[in-house]
């Protein structure tokens, strides 16, 4: 399963879920804060956005990433960026933005064929 769910003891969390082969990306958010949120395709003017997003909340979090400590939260990847950027390439990534702050707290992105 691909779940994890980061800090729980704070307002504030990160989840990885898996959904009929997508994996849900689920970054920092206040709760309650759905509210305000915008979903649609990722355009390519915000790749640059989803990759920060996934560098600080799941690239090092992933569970082989992990065990082979790949990377650290935050801290740039060639590899996983590239391959990330040929997914979104794709067309088929899909975002959640909050409309005030135009962050990005959640994103999709089809997993590897």
């Amino acid at each position: 399963m691909c779940k994890k769910r980061v800090s729980p003891s704070s307002e504030q969390t990160a989840e990885r879920i898996r959904v009929h082969g997508v994996c849900v990306l689920a970054g920092p958010v206040a709760m309650g804060a759905l509210d305000d949120v915008q979903l649609g395709t990722i355009p390519e003017s915000r790749y640059s956005d989803v990759i920060q997003h996934l560098r600080n909340s799941f690239f090092a979090d992933e569970p082989l990433n992990s065990a082979v400590q790949l990377c650290r939260p935050g801290e740039p990847h060639a590899e996983l960026e590239d391959h990330s950027l040929t997914t979104l390439a794709d067309g088929l990534s899909q975002m959640a933005v909050h409309a005030t702050t135009g962050e990005v707290s959640l994103c999709t992105l089809p997993l590897a064929r």
